[in-house]
């Protein structure tokens, strides 16, 4: 991999047919893709000092994948040699670092590079990027595969800006602070508190867990693949696309739990309080993590270690008032008779959903003035669709792309296809048939699902080609 960190611009101004922002498992396969249709024209920029997007980003402990490994990779790349069901950061990591290599994507990817802003000149039919270290390009194509996740999002706490011991959020994980025997606080209960939780809880000495909202949390079922089922996989190819296929409908078959179906749903949430029951005895720490809310309405979460570590006696689970009040110096006020003194902290609240390198656009009436900026905020940000007041300009989104699939280039027909007017779920005859029916209708729920399949095999068809 040590060309990954040798590419450089020969000119001051790179010229390609297709830049890709962002070097995760977005930019990647599109990179892949492109080799294999024949175009070498492209580029891959990241701004991480490394590819592997939020693989690279978060190395908290237990950092971990909920998506079973021979799921969560690429379809046209399986790998025989997962250790366990649920990989582990630096194994994804290294899985996505085999792909860049079997596939000669090196010399395409430049690192350190982060992405500030790109005009469209309409008049050319190019866009005019400018990147980090003063580099500038020019291309025909511009593929987005900048995560969703990777920007900190941290609790607005008063005086969170006077806490005086080391503090940081779980993306940006401090490996230099020792935390043994010490008093650490956590900030939020989110997917990766669950996993870091039980991991440091055994060295810290006292551990202030603050839960805002209970989550849904069913079991994991983690387990190691031995060397005698990675042999198999090895030489028996269909044996690993059946546990593929079986893994992709068992979690397919949960969106009927998220259609309408109430007798799924409440199978589910019986899994999760029988997983809680099982685990905690406290009937009042019981109360305090089930949750209040339907399961789906927020991201349902796995783990076989996490309720367990709440039983340790050096772990309280602070629920009162919500969120804490005040940060002093070097102590947490929750309420009048809550204040706990913290040499440690550390920021789970989660990420900022949609922020971070985003595209925001802003017009004027001068020619080739459709202007795409970098925005650290969430503010007054749009996206880059075609179709535009300025023309329709060549900018694809690919971000929050599932790693399995066909991933085939269908990039024209899909911009005809998004961008029709019509294709809206509620205009299907289908759907108005099924708002005619009253709710309690048996063949409601038999509609929704076939109108549904419906556009997603309109989708796959565009996707197709």
């Amino acid at each position: 991999m040590t060309g990954l960190a040798g590419n450089s611009a020969d000119s001051p101004v790179t010229s390609v047919d297709v830049l890709i922002i962002g070097g995760g498992f977005s930019g990647l396969c599109m990179g892949i893709k492109l080799l294999e249709a024949g175009m070498s024209s492209f580029l891959i920029i990241e701004k991480s000092a490394d590819i592997g997007g939020t693989w690279w980003d978060n190395r908290y402990p237990g950092c971990a994948c909920d998506i079973p490994s021979h799921l969560y990779s690429f379809s046209f790349a399986p790998s025989a040699e997962w250790t366990r069901m649920y990989p582990g950061q630096q194994e994804i990591h290294d899985y996505l670092k085999r792909c860049v290599e079997q596939y000669g994507l090196a010399p395409y990817v430049r690192l350190n590079t982060r992405f500030c802003e790109a005009i469209w000149d309409e008049s050319e039919g190019v866009w005019n990027v400018a990147a980090g270290d003063g580099m500038r390009i020019r291309a025909r194509v511009l593929v987005s595969g900048m995560g969703a996740l990777h920007v900190p999002h941290f609790p607005k706490i008063k005086g969170i800006e006077r806490f005086q011991g080391p503090a940081f959020h779980s993306s940006s994980w401090d490996h230099g602070v020792d935390l043994a025997g010490k008093n650490v606080a956590v900030i939020g209960t989110g997917a990766s508190a669950i996993q870091f939780v039980p991991q440091i809880a055994p060295r810290v000495g006292k551990l202030h867990l603050f839960q805002r909202t209970p989550p849904w949390i069913v079991p994991r079922l983690d387990f190691a693949f031995s060397e005698k089922w990675r042999r198999r996989f090895r030489n028996i190819p269909l044996t690993r696309w059946a546990l593929r296929q079986y893994i992709f409908w068992r979690q397919e078959i949960r969106v009927l739990g998220f259609l309408g179906n109430e007798g799924f749903r409440k199978k589910m949430e019986a899994i999760a309080l029988r997983h809680l029951a099982r685990a905690i005895k406290d009937p009042k720490m019981r109360a305090a993590l089930a949750p209040n809310y339907q399961l789906g309405c927020k991201r349902v979460l796995v783990s076989d270690d996490y309720y367990p570590t709440l039983n340790r006696s050096n772990v309280e689970l602070v629920t009162e008032r919500r969120n804490p009040r005040r940060l002093g110096k070097t102590h947490v006020r929750v309420s009048r008779n809550y204040c706990r003194r913290l040499p440690q902290l550390v920021y789970v609240a989660r990420a900022q959903h949609g922020t971070g390198p985003q595209f925001r656009c802003a017009h004027d009436r001068s020619p080739g003035s459709l202007r795409h900026e970098v925005s650290e905020t969430d503010e007054a940000q749009e996206s880059a669709r075609p179709g535009s007041p300025t023309g329709n300009p060549a900018v694809f989104r690919r971000r929050n792309l599932s790693p399995h699939g066909r991933h085939r280039l269908a990039i024209r027909r899909l911009q005809k296809l998004v961008s029709r007017p019509n294709h809206r779920r509620n205009h299907h005859p289908l759907a108005r048939l099924r708002r005619l029916l009253p709710p309690s209708h048996p063949l409601r729920f038999c509609l929704r699902l076939q109108t549904n399949f419906l556009i997603f095999a309109t989708l796959a068809r565009g996707m197709s080609v």
